[in-house]
């Protein structure tokens, strides 16, 4: 069992590829990309490996994510059916929606905290990168994506906060608990 894993899901299709959220089982993954705190390992999984994806989700004690609730969690129930509510998890955008008054940007968090940019072109980037077949190029995303996510998380679990940079510049610091 793992404690802590921290994921990223990319899919091989976009909303409007789709025809909007209710067709969300059609979107597919063309990888999900999961670190396991424990033995410090990333590990790749196609859709065809989303069961073992899946069962690494529900033994670990801990699963950080972007989007976790409103997109991860969704995506996999309407493929596979399955349940995730019961899951101990610390949705990044969802934890500091709670702890401000506004819906923080993902880019507004890394860039105060680690000053790095978290933004893609648009919502169909990556849609369009499986469908010219660049899936060394999607792996590489899925893969920043973690390694950013990594050093937030363990940033935030050894000092206890974090940083927001807002639109202005101004930096705010930010308590956590996790």
């Amino acid at each position: 069992m793992s404690k802590v894993v921290i994921v990223d899901i990319q899919t091989k299709k976009s909303y409007d590829d789709v025809g909007g959220k209710k067709n969300m089982d059609q979107m597919g993954v063309s990888v999900a990309g999961l670190y396991n705190h424990d033995t410090k390992k990333i590990t790749f999984y196609n859709q065809e490996q989303m069961p073992q994806f899946i069962e690494v989700l529900h033994s670990s004690q801990l699963v950080v994510g972007i989007n976790l609730k409103r997109f991860v969690y969704k995506l996999l129930s309407s493929m596979f059916d399955n349940n995730f509510s019961s899951l101990n998890s610390i949705d990044v955008l969802e934890y500091f929606k709670k702890k401000l008054s506004f819906k923080p940007t993902l880019e507004g968090l890394f860039r105060g905290t680690l000053d790095i940019s978290k933004s893609l072109p648009n919502d169909n980037y990556v849609p369009r990168l499986y469908k010219e077949g660049k899936l060394e190029e999607i792996h590489a995303i899925c893969e920043d994506n973690i390694t950013d996510l990594i050093k937030f998380y363990d940033f935030g679990k050894e000092k206890g906060y974090i940083f927001y940079e807002d639109k202005t510049g101004q930096r705010w610091k930010i308590s956590v608990k996790w």
